[in-house]
Order: C-alpha cells, then sequence, then structure tokens
C-alpha cells in the first residue's frame, strides 16, 4: 500500500497516491513519494525481560490451578499443623535461623510458615483478636491447630481447615506491632503481613470460599476479612461484608434450625453475629447504610457462657450471670443488632424512625450493658480496662447516632446544633478514644476505630461556640483526633470523609 506523498503529507491534503499525484501536478509541485521507515530490531534484553514476565505470570496462574502434576506430599508436610514434628519443617527449602516465612522451592506453590512462626501467629490470634471476636470454641480450635486433630468433622489437611489455618495466622500477623515484627522477626509488619496475606489467599481460593458448605471456610473468610481492614483503609472489607451475607444465608448460618446440637447451633451463633458486627462496623466506619435487615435473620444471640462450659459432646448449657469470655462480644452483638433496628430500609417504617425513638433505644442499650456488663468487670486487669472503654465508646457513640444520625433524617429535627449536651456527647467520645489510644500505644491490633463521625459533630459545634472550657477541651481533643486517625480513616486522608472533615475544620478554626 502506498503512501501518500511527503507535499499531501505537509500540506495535509487528501492524496491520491499516484505518481505524480494530482494534487501535485495541479499546483505544479513536484511530486516526491514518501518511504516507511524501517522496522528497529527488538532489543534482545527487552525480549528476555518480556519472556521472564510471562513466565512470571504463568508461574501465578499454575499456583491458583494447584497443577496436580506436582508432588503433593511436600506441600503437605509443610501444610501440617504447627505441632507436629519438626520433620515437617525439614522439608521446606529455607534456611536454619529465626522464624521466616521460607519459600518452597516448586513454583506452583505457595509460602508457608515455619511451625515456630505459626503457633507464634496462632498465640498472637489468641492473645491479641480472639478476646474480641469469639467466633470459635478455643479448646476445639486448639485440638485442631496445635494437636493435629480433624476439626468440625474434617481432616486437619482438608482445604476448608488449611484456609482456617492461614487466616488466623495472618490475623495474628496483623495484630502485631511495627515494633514487635522488626525485633522479633526483623521485618516491617507490611513484609510479615504480605507473607501470610499470599497465604490466605491461596488457601481461600483452595477452599473454594464463594460456593462452599464448609462452617471451617466461612470461618476462615470472617476472619480473613476482619483483619484486612487494620492495615488496608480501602473499600476492600467493606465490599467483601456483602459476600459473608450472601454465603452465610446460603448456608442457612442466619437462621435458627431443629435438630442442630448445642455446639453447632452455638459456633453459627457466634459466626452470624460476628457478620452482623463487621456489617454494622462498615457501616459507621464508611458513614453508610448496613446490608444486613434486622427481619432477615432468626439466629439468636450467643449464650453468655465460657468456652469450657460446653464441648461437641455437650446436650446441656446453661448460660452464665456476670463476666464471661464472652462480654465484650455480647455488647458489640447486642449493639449491632441495635444499630440495625435504628436503620431500618423499609418505607413503611421510616417515619416513625425518629430521634426520640432511636434514643430510648441507645439509652435501653446502654443500660443493658452497664447492668448486664460493665459492673461485673474487674478493673484491675488491664484487659477488663480495655473492655470497660470500648464498651462505654460504644454506647455513647450510640445515643450520638440517635440525635446526629450519619444519614439525612427528614422525618423529624433533631437537637440544634450548638446544643451542649450534643457536644459533651462528642467530647466523651472522642476522650475515650483518646484513653484507648493510650492504653493501645498507639498500635491498631484489631479493626481501627476511627471516631470521624464524633469529631465531625463536635467541629460543627465549635463552628459557633468558643471560650468556653468545654469548647478548649473539644478543641485540643479534636486536634490530636486529626493528627491520628487522618491515615486509619476509610478512604484515608483524601477520601470523602476526611476531606469534608478538613474543611469544617478550617471553617471551625476560623470561627475560634
Amino acid at each position: 500500500l502506498h503512501l501518500a506523498c511527503r507535499e499531501c503529507q505537509r500540506k495535509k491534503v487528501k492524496c491520491d497516491r499516484i505518481h505524480p499525484c494530482g494534487p501535485c501536478s495541479r499546483a505544479g509541485f513536484t511530486c516526491k513519494p514518501s518511504t516507511r521507515k524501517p522496522r528497529a530490531r527488538a532489543d534482545k534484553g527487552v525480549d528476555a525481560e518480556l519472556r521472564e514476565r510471562i513466565l512470571k505470570l504463568e508461574r501465578l496462574v499454575g499456583t491458583f490451578q494447584g497443577d496436580n502434576s506436582v508432588d503433593e506430599k511436600p506441600i503437605e508436610s509443610r501444610t501440617n499443623s504447627v505441632g507436629q514434628s519438626s520433620s515437617s519443617a525439614q522439608t521446606n527449602a529455607g534456611s536454619p535461623g529465626s522464624p521466616s516465612i521460607v519459600e518452597s522451592a516448586s513454583p506452583n506453590t505457595t509460602k508457608y510458615p515455619e511451625p515456630i512462626l505459626a503457633m507464634e501467629m496462632f498465640n498472637a490470634y489468641l492473645r491479641h483478636v480472639e478476646p474480641m471476636y469469639k467466633i470459635f470454641h478455643v479448646p476445639s480450635l486448639k485440638a485442631f491447630v496445635v494437636d493435629g486433630q480433624p476439626y468440625l468433622g474434617k481432616e486437619p489437611d482438608a482445604p476448608c481447615n488449611q484456609a482456617l489455618k492461614a487466616a488466623i495466622q495472618y490475623a495474628g500477623a496483623n495484630s502485631l506491632t511495627a515494633e514487635e515484627c522488626q525485633t522479633r522477626y526483623g521485618k516491617s509488619r507490611e513484609q510479615l503481613v504480605s507473607s501470610f496475606r499470599q497465604m490466605v489467599d491461596v488457601a481461600l481460593y483452595k477452599a473454594d470460599a464463594l460456593t462452599t458448605t464448609d462452617l471451617a471456610t466461612l470461618q476462615a473468610l470472617v476472619t480473613y476479612v476482619t483483619s484486612v481492614r487494620i492495615l488496608d483503609c480501602s473499600r476492600r472489607t467493606w465490599t467483601l461484608i456483602a459476600l459473608l451475607d450472601r454465603i452465610a444465608r446460603a448456608m442457612n448460618i442466619h437462621k435458627e434450625t431443629s435438630g442442630e446440637s448445642i455446639y453447632t447451633a452455638e459456633l453459627k451463633r457466634r459466626l452470624w453475629h460476628a457478620i452482623v458486627f463487621v456489617d454494622c462496623y462498615g457501616s459507621v466506619d464508611r458513614g453508610s447504610e448496613p446490608t444486613i435487615h434486622p427481619d432477615t435473620f432468626t439466629r439468636l444471640l450467643p449464650s453468655n457462657v465460657n468456652d469450657e462450659d460446653f464441648g461437641p459432646a455437650s446436650t446441656s448449657l446453661a448460660p452464665r450471670e456476670g463476666l464471661t469470655e464472652m462480654t465484650l462480644y455480647l455488647v458489640a452483638a447486642r449493639g449491632s443488632s441495635m444499630h440495625l433496628r435504628t436503620h431500618v430500609l423499609d418505607v413503611s417504617t421510616l417515619g416513625e424512625q425518629t430521634w426520640q425513638k432511636r434514643l430510648e433505644l441507645a439509652y435501653a442499650y446502654q443500660k443493658d450493658v452497664y447492668e448486664n456488663h460493665i459492673r461485673h468487670l474487674d478493673l484491675s486487669i488491664p484487659l477488663h480496662r480495655e473492655f470497660k472503654g470500648i464498651a462505654e465508646a460504644a454506647c455513647h457513640q450510640t445515643i450520638l447516632r440517635a440525635v446526629r444520625p450519619m444519614q439525612l433524617d427528614a422525618t423529624s429535627a433533631p437537637p440544634r446544633v450548638d446544643s451542649p449536651w450534643v457536644m459533651a456527647l462528642a467530647v466523651n467520645i472522642l476522650r475515650q478514644a483518646d484513653e484507648l489510644w493510650q492504653q493501645m500505644g498507639g498500635a491498631w491490633r484489631r479493626m481501627p476505630w476511627a471516631p470521624w463521625h464524633a469529631i465531625a459533630v463536635a467541629l460543627a459545634s465549635l463552628c459557633s461556640m468558643r471560650g468556653t472550657p468545654e469548647a478548649n477541651e473539644a478543641w485540643d481533643l479534636v486536634d490530636k483526633g486529626m493528627s491520628r486517625y487522618a491515615v486509619d480513616v476509610a478512604d484515608g486522608p483524601s477520601g470523602m470523609l476526611w476531606k469534608p472533615i478538613t474543611k469544617l475544620y478550617k471553617k471551625a478554626a476560623t470561627f475560634r
């Protein structure tokens, strides 16, 4: 195919591509044909780099496909429970020394932790995460992870149980502080978590989490989702919540079912209300509506018991009075149920949800928490002091959201913006958040709590209040919150939540 002549290209006119061409003949120009530039020879270095990239992609695809032609025995030996003999560790192709993530020799396998490191991550999970998210029966979990016994009727090396083990180790890694990771393992927190993240992603894929019918796989997925949010402020956790809800409903986790054993029913109650809690957390975290409707499930709240009170062979279970291992979890579960009731999306009932009725529900929740849980705490125990702070903050947040809902409510007018009572509610939350921050040393071991709503309400009040002791205390707490929580708030400092708060801060500072 001939090219347009040089003169037609220069004048940007249509050339008939014959020699001499019509436009040049009519204009009296000398028609000079164009020639194609020779193709540059491919750089061998670029070629080699491209081949290497393709090879890496093929290896990655092979990892997810789980090539059956690869000898499975070394993999199984590497993924045995952490309580087995050291012979399983010797099959790893890693160098001796301190515990580390070791890479297998085969390109079609993923990274697995050495038994010592796996046990440390499991212990970190039990120490920092499990007291808050009581979705497991710890004696059964220890028998599976430490002793290598079957779990929920499946062998320890079943894909569902391997996914559960990987998710627990990932959650344990997320619960460590940056200083602990650097001191113990010589790695940054992000590097350590990334290693376990790859392992749990592959394990969940192999367990077929999207179509699973195994309770252990759903437990693994819930554990994974609650852990992702610690370091990832994107909408990943929020998006996965709907997935948890659908999978749980497909397995009838949301309904009380006759014929279930006490052990199974209790595990399902804990798991379902953990999903409800994560949904409510995502709602508060991003200022959105919850996914789960309160009238679409019948699963009861878990019993107020210790794990030692029941087991797989139990035929009866009597709830305890007072403080148990389930105390904080039940505070969160009851708060989540109340949160859903105040956010009913049914149009027929929306007009009835005035702020006064929401406030009645919030006060009833606060009374229940104090009478059934907080008054039984032993404040000489550091963990109980943390529990008390979390429970009181949850109560005050519930009351604040009743009078200052995160979504616009056109059914009734809330208290005026400069209400000292509303300001006091917001300041109480920020004060408790400050105390919790100091207790935790500024390091989140579980899903972060960024009290952006209380900061926004306090700033709105500070746009018309100044010079009082309350206003000065509010400014002190707001300044701390603005510097602490920007990186933890949903979508980060440049997200849709924090940017308006920054503008409101500037407006309040101008009035100050």
